[in-house]
């Protein structure tokens, strides 16, 4: 189907991260078109797992993991409350309770992110 399909995603396999008809071409992120969230928390777990994989590869050792579908999802749930929900391919999303720390964990990571672009970092 070539590099996209007509959703203008990247079709990868959704445990090894890499362009289904190539080994050494990998995606991760909003461009993939993995059953998960879009957003930077998720592909921070893409990012880790495929740094794994491809630090191995280059080593010449085989690498056995798969990428789970690993999510990290923070919310805001009412006024300086908040709840990180976790959850993968094969486990639905679970969460504790809400707190403030999970409020101010949203804020923050939201406030370095936009901050960031408008100095042009991110």
């Amino acid at each position: 189907m070539g590099w996209v399909f007509s959703l203008t995603v990247i079709n990868v396999d959704k445990n090894r991260l890499n362009y289904k008809d190539y080994d050494n071409v990998f995606a991760v992120g909003d461009a993939t078109n993995l059953p998960v969230s879009k957003a930077g928390a998720t592909a921070h777990f893409e990012s880790q797992y495929l740094s794994n994989r491809i630090a191995a590869d280059t080593s010449g050792n085989v690498y056995n993991e798969l990428y789970e579908g690993d999510v990290a999802c923070t919310t805001v749930t009412g006024y300086e409350r908040g709840i990180t929900l976790f959850f993968n391919y094969n486990k639905p999303p679970r969460a504790n309770f809400d707190s403030k720390f999970d409020y101010f964990l949203k804020w923050q990571s939201a406030d370095t992110f936009f901050s960031s672009m408008v100095r042009g970092i991110a």
